[in-house]
């Protein structure tokens, strides 16, 4: 069930000595171990990156700065970044991936618009097969967003509906491309996703959270985690936000946050964090936004 991009990057420096100098890293594997957890540095570059080119399309230079701050010194985030797993690597390459098609929908080329953002998604298909139901939602509820702020709503009248046609064109063109580059790449990702969802449907067996235990799992396990598991600092942020400024959380990742958590009573899979990393990271995003949205609008030094 493991996608095989993460995989890859993290042990190809394995497979050069192997094949360069005749070593045998699986004899020794604890001395190769720490080599291919460095290959996880490449995600966390790209989602240090990623994180602040996502900020700054909906905030500026302030949000993109606080963003990356907040994010290089997350905890759940810095773990995860210092093993080599797909969790962190999958957050990458989502948080890439929504950052392109943000940055690209008001961009007239048709490539640019939509082949870019289709390989990125490829990508993240490969990075885990968790991207079945996040790539979809994150997407969606971006495109959404962006129609909603650019002053879109429904209406009876057949024309006013043309702009959300015309992204709904464009997702499904987007996940089509995506999805053919992903089987022409990697034919046997099918058994990857099928195996993504024959485990959810089936669960993982007994759940453990604080300090009890069931064997169906609980609906609020992921928002319990989140809940002990993300720094005060981005929580706080949050809180904060919503008292003095609500209308300043209404951006794109933070709708996207929302749209996942909602989804997460249905994850059958809890034995932790690591399967809802890209909604701390949306969070941390959206938060940031928010913020330097809320202080641009502060005119006076008084009130700053």
């Amino acid at each position: 069930g493991t996608m095989p991009l993460p995989g890859e990057v993290q042990t190809l420096p394995l497979r050069l000595a192997e094949v360069c100098y005749g070593v045998d890293p699986v004899q020794d594997w604890l001395a190769w171990l720490p080599i291919a957890r460095l290959g996880t540095l490449v995600f966390w570059w790209l989602l240090l990156w990623a994180t602040y080119r996502l900020a700054f399309l909906y905030g500026g230079m302030l949000a993109g700065r606080f963003a990356v701050a907040l994010l290089a010194c997350e905890p759940i985030l810095l773990g995860h970044a210092s093993l080599a797993t797909t969790d962190l690597a999958f957050t990458a390459c989502l948080l890439t991936m929504i950052a392109v098609f943000r940055g690209r929908r008001e961009e007239a080329h048709w490539a640019r618009r939509l082949v870019v953002p289709a390989v990125w998604v490829m990508v993240t298909f490969l990075a885990k097969a968790s991207a079945l139901l996040f790539v979809p939602v994150c997407l969606t509820l971006i495109e959404l967003e962006r129609l909603w702020n650019a002053g879109w709503r429904p209406r009876r009248n057949v024309d006013a509906w043309k702009p959300a046609f015309d992204s709904l064109r464009d997702l499904a063109l987007i996940g089509l491309m995506g999805g053919v580059l992903l089987f022409a790449v990697c034919p046997r990702a099918s058994r990857g996703l099928m195996f993504q969802v024959r485990h959810n449907l089936e669960g993982h067996g007994a759940t453990f959270l604080l300090d009890d235990v069931s064997a169906n799992g609980y609906w609020y396990y992921f928002l319990a985690c989140l809940a002990i598991k993300v720094g005060l600092p981005v929580l706080i942020l949050l809180v904060v936000m919503l008292v003095v400024r609500p209308r300043s959380l209404l951006n794109g990742p933070l709708w996207a946050t929302v749209g996942l958590l909602a989804l997460t009573p249905g994850f059958r899979v809890q034995i932790g964090v690591r399967f809802v990393l890209p909604i701390a990271a949306l969070a941390l995003v959206g938060g940031s936004a928010a913020f330097a949205r809320w202080w641009a609008e502060q005119q006076t030094q008084a009130r700053r």
